[in-house]
């Protein structure tokens, strides 16, 4: 069946009116209900970055005992939000035996393994672990601290949660 050309035009004209409706609903009215959103939401200034797990390391080398002394400073860079399993590895020089370690760590060949669970909100710890290592690596000039600890972990963020609240409008007024 053949479409007459008025039809055909006023098909066209809407095709062509649909991306400028297309972009001024994404630059308008997305912004619009984004807001309203999140004056709906129990979150403020620092909650707008999810949590995650940081952590820093510190070497120390004992060359008469033949040890090598890990400091890990872990921490929830969020003081109220939970991360959850929060895991951290870590690659050392081969060699390594754990002399001293951390429960929930372990190192199989060159890498080290650590398996946490759940940081709340706020969580600091300093992770002491001592390393017996060969003779050869202290003349190796071998630096620790050229392999940064991996860390990874699962937490929410307040602003895509469905925990909606009126304190904002109460503060307000």
């Amino acid at each position: 069946m053949k479409t007459s050309l008025k039809a055909q035009e006023v098909r066209l004209a809407y095709m062509m009116l649909l991306p400028p409706l297309l972009i001024v609903a994404l630059i308008v009215i997305f912004p619009v209900v984004a807001n309203f959103w999140i004056s709906f939401k129990p979150v403020e200034l620092a909650d707008l970055r999810a949590p995650e797990p940081v952590a820093r390391e510190r070497v120390s080398l004992n060359e008469a005992d033949g040890s090598v002394d890990v400091q890990y400073r872990v921490r929830n860079s969020s003081t109220r939000s939970a991360i959850f399993d929060v895991t951290m590895t870590d690659v050392l020089p081969a060699g390594f035996r754990l002399s001293e370690g951390v429960d929930g760590c372990r190192l199989d060949g060159e890498l080290l393994a650590c398996d946490f669970g759940e940081w709340e909100g706020g969580y600091r710890e300093r992770l002491n672990m001592v390393f017996a290592v060969p003779p050869e690596f202290f003349s190796s000039g071998t630096d620790l601290t050229d392999s940064d600890p991996v860390l990874s972990g699962n937490s929410q963020n307040p602003l895509l949660t469905t925990n909606f609240t009126l304190d904002n409008f109460r503060r307000v007024i």
